[in-house]
This record gives structure tokens, C-alpha cells and sequence, in this order.
């Protein structure tokens, strides 16, 4: 019984110090990578089979087949696999709403008849839980555009990871 308690305890404390974990961008890449054999969708209705791609300081650097990397960089063989370009989620409320049902979370209405002077960014919580789940769909860019009536607020567009 007590170490069951101590176990649970333990678990607890873990996931209170777990939870409190604020999703930072990625770290900076520091040796190339090279995808091949990847199933690639291009963004405008090409599919390219069996190609590879050698991604360099975070940036796609070549596309094309029998490519290869430099001495110390990565090979990751994703035969089979596909990759889509980053997606772009427009006119959301991302980072302005968190709680719905609670009014303090909620500046994705803004207060008054016509405020165009107001802009989106102000309002936009970086820390939103809602991030980390978009950026691992594939959403790397966001536009946060309120609602309110006529003219609102002057949209923003975030990048998800930077």
C-alpha cells in the first residue's frame, strides 16, 4: 500500500511539472538531411515518385533523384512515405480564443462598433495549447483574423514554428 502511494505520488509530481512544458520552436538544424525515395506532393497537383530530398539550415536545398549528402549528415530512407508542402490555416481564431465558455480567455471579438485600427497580434496568445496539435498536422502558418461587425481588427498571419 505505501508504495503504491509513493507511486502516485510520483506520477502526480511528474505530470504537474509536464504540464506546464510550453511548446518552443524547434532547435536549428545542424547537419544536413537527406529524405529518399519519398512520394512527393508538390502543392499544385504534381506527384513526383522515388525522389529524394536534401534538406540543409532548416531549408529544402534540392529535390531530384540519386542525390546525396555530405560527410556527417543524415540519410533517412522514407520509402512509401508521403510528403505534403506546410499548410496554411486561414481567417481562425488561433491564439485568441482558448476557453470558449470563459469570457478573459476569448479576444477573438472585439469590443465596440468599428475599431480597424486594432490589430490581431495584440490579442494572439503564443502559448496557446491549441499550436502544438496544428504543427503536427502540417499547419506551419496561420492567419488570425477576429470577428466583429462591418470593420474589425487588421488580421495577422503567425508562423507556427520559426
Amino acid at each position: 500500500m505505501k508504495h503504491t502511494l509513493t507511486f502516485t505520488f510520483i506520477i502526480s509530481i511528474l505530470n504537474l511539472i509536464y504540464a506546464q512544458i510550453t511548446p518552443s520552436p524547434a532547435p536549428a538544424q545542424k547537419e544536413p538531411i537527406l529524405l529518399q525515395h519519398a512520394i512527393l506532393h508538390t502543392g499544385n497537383a504534381t506527384l513526383l515518385e522515388d525522389v529524394d530530398i536534401l534538406i540543409e539550415k532548416g531549408k529544402i536545398r534540392k529535390i531530384g533523384k540519386g542525390l546525396s549528402v555530405l560527410e556527417g549528415g543524415k540519410i533517412i530512407d522514407i520509402s512509401g512515405k508521403h510528403l505534403y508542402p506546410g499548410f496554411i490555416i486561414l481567417n481562425s481564431n488561433l491564439g485568441l480564443e482558448e476557453i470558449e465558455s470563459i469570457r478573459a480567455t476569448s479576444d477573438a471579438r472585439e469590443v465596440g462598433a468599428n475599431n480597424p485600427n486594432a490589430r490581431a497580434i495584440v490579442g494572439y496568445n503564443t502559448d496557446s495549447k491549441v499550436i502544438p496539435t496544428l504543427r503536427s498536422n502540417g499547419i506551419l502558418l496561420a492567419q488570425i483574423a477576429p470577428t466583429g461587425n462591418g470593420f474589425s481588427v487588421t488580421s495577422s498571419v503567425v508562423q507556427l514554428d520559426s
